[in-house]
């Protein structure tokens, strides 16, 4: 029979010598700076504890779009809170995790595969081409999930949630897949 106590009901610490004190730790100590800002800095705390039901990128930037619902409209807008325009609104949605994007919505059009209403995922974007002024999409939005988009719609509007529907696909509405930003 062993004349020496159980370990297995012992607590941490127990039965070591009076004058070593556990290590002290600094329980932040290990999570890098961060701006606070969502999407951070490289390697921030958000990067590596997303925010967001999914914690994917793509819903971090529904969800800081979506906070400038309500936002006026204004054509060349591109201050959140203060006036937005379609692609002003994505330009400034992208910046805010990281991600520069071109300013004009026809470019913002060419940045990934071209894709199918259907192949949508949250996150990717869906332009439209109704206007013979200028070649390429004169309007771009956000797809939020869900059969709806985030959308800097025209003067007289603010920046809305709303659900896709037929016009769209009569107006010549396409996807945009942003698999390689996002």
């Amino acid at each position: 029979m062993s004349t020496s106590p159980s370990t297995e009901s012992q607590a941490p610490g127990v039965g070591s010598p009076v004058d070593e004190a556990p290590p002290q730790l600094d329980e932040f100590s290990y999570l890098p700076a961060s701006t606070g800002e969502p999407g951070g800095v490289a390697g921030s705390f958000e990067d590596h504890f997303p925010k967001g039901p999914t914690g994917s990128i793509r819903q971090r930037l529904v969800d800081i779009g979506k906070a400038w619902v309500g936002t006026p409209y204004g054509f060349g807008g591109s201050t959140p809170g203060e006036e937005l325009d379609c692609s002003g609104l994505i330009q400034q949605a992208f910046k805010k995790i990281g991600i520069s994007v071109p300013r004009i919505s026809a470019a913002q059009a060419r940045l990934g595969k071209r894709v199918g209403l259907n192949k949508l995922q949250v996150g990717d974007l869906v332009a439209w081409d109704t206007s013979s002024r200028n070649s390429g999409a004169d309007h771009v939005a956000i797809y939020v999930g869900n059969g709806q988009i985030l959308e800097a719609p025209r003067p007289g509007l603010s920046v809305r949630v709303r659900s896709l529907h037929d016009d769209d696909f009569k107006d010549g509405a396409w996807g945009v897949d942003m698999s390689d930003y996002l």
